[in-house]
Formats: structure tokens, sequence, C-alpha cells
């Protein structure tokens, strides 16, 4: 919501926002917390905690510098003013500017009292604004997945792959994989049924690093008007799943 602001108010470009956003929005502790304890591998969680935070930097390296992040075009709202102020506020040295731009953001910043009631309205907006789709989202997303053979067909591709690489219960572990897109908390709840150690590592891996979940921050990026669409935003998450999942699967083999 934040990063949707910022790009309202024209200190960042479309690019820079969908950057933001798809690589520096990291799970809370607590909710990284019972991840791990659902998962069972809550005894090693900060060993698992650090590998996460590992595999989110590389995509952070990585997916800004390919499509279809990189195709999304650097434009402001506002266009070549809002170009031309921060052009102007990024010349001279970076700790005179520092001190410039933080001098004048909290001279234009309005009293606490006004600060606050726009940001009540904004929470609200958005609150009530998402909470319906993310319900109805939600429980599809868990009757296709565990209550309907359609998750078994849609995971079908992933889990003749994993099958390949000799995964053990390949089926069961291939949803985990897939639906992730639409909730965060499905490649946890799979992960708590298996018998091995190393799948549920990376399975619990995944529910932090992917990111792009159309139950929570796919919907708040579409409802702040971020210049992404619903397509790429499931490519972003697959470019992620694909990156984070080989160091999942090393820190894996290492660690068992």
């Amino acid at each position: 919501m934040v990063t949707g602001q910022q790009y309202r108010r024209g200190f960042y470009d479309g690019r820079e926002a969908v950057v933001v956003a798809t690589n520096f929005s990291v799970v809370s502790l607590p909710f990284a917390l019972v991840i791990a304890q659902v998962s069972k591998i809550g005894d090693m969680f900060f060993i698992w905690y650090m590998t996460a935070i590992l595999a989110c930097i590389i995509c952070a390296i990585i997916t800004p510098r390919i499509p279809p992040i990189s195709r999304i075009p650097a434009t402001f709202i506002g266009g070549s003013a809002n170009a031309e102020r921060l052009r102007q506020a990024n010349e001279g040295p970076l700790l005179k500017r520092s001190l410039d731009n933080a001098i004048s953001s909290a001279a234009h910043t309005p009293p606490v009292k006004e600060l606050a009631r726009l940001g009540n309205i904004m929470m609200f907006e958005q609150l009530f604004g998402i909470i319906g789709p993310l319900i109805a989202l939600g429980t599809i997303t868990a009757a296709v997945a565990f209550h309907s053979p359609i998750g078994d067909w849609i995971s079908l591709p992933i889990a003749w792959l994993l099958s390949l690489l000799q995964v053990d219960d390949a089926a069961r572990v291939a949803p985990g994989f897939i639906f992730g897109f639409m909730d965060q908390y499905i490649p946890a709840i799979i992960a708590s049924d298996l018998s091995s150690a190393p799948m549920r590592f990376v399975l619990a891996g995944l529910s932090l690093c992917q990111l792009i979940f159309m139950t929570e921050t796919g919907l708040v990026m579409i409802r702040v008007g971020l210049p992404v669409t619903v397509f790429q935003l499931f490519q972003i998450f697959v470019i992620r799943t694909l990156i984070v999942t080989p160091v999942l699967a090393v820190a894996a083999m290492i660690l068992f």
C-alpha cells in the first residue's frame, strides 16, 4: 500500500514501484514462525529463515532485470514534471541530497492528526476493498486444491517433473508449487502431511519466498493501481519459484 501511494505521488516510476512491491515485501517474522511450525521444521527455524532470505535476495537481483518487470515502462504519474523534479533532487553529494530531501519532506508533511486521518482512510479503503475478494479466492482455492481432482490436473506437469527428479510423493507435493500463487499458506499445509523432511523444508520456503499471493499481496497490488496485470504477476510468481526452488533444494540436501 505504501509503494502504491509513493507511485501515485510521483516518487517512483512504474517499473520501480513494481520492483519494490514484488521483491521487497517479506512475510512477517511471526507468520514465518507459524509456517515453520505447521511444516514441522520449527526446530531449525533460524537456518531455514536465513535460507529463505538468501533466496529472496537472489530473486531481487535477477527479476528486475528480466521480463516481465524489465518491460514495464519506467514512466511517472505526472509525466516529465516528476521525472525532472527527481533528477534535480538527485544532483549533488549523497549526504547533502539526503538531508535536503528529508527537510523538504518534513516541511510538506501534514500535521499528525491529518496524517493519522489519511492513513486510516487508506487502510479502511483497502481493507474493505479486498476482504470480500480475498475470502472468495481463498475458499475457491482451498476447494480446488484439496477437495477436487482439478488440483491434481493443474499440477500434473509439476508432478511429472518431480517424478523425473525422483521426489517421493510427487503427486502430493506438486500442488504446493503452483497453488502458492493463490494462497501462501497452501504449500505449508501440504508440507505438514509429508514424511520427507527436505521436501517440507522446500515447501515451507516457498510459502515465504514466492511472495505473489492473489489472496493477499496480488490483490493489493492490483487494488492500489500499480502498473502490472494479473498475468504479469503470474509470470513473476513462476520466475520466483524457478529461482528459489534450487536454492532451497540445495540447502535441504546439505542440511538433511
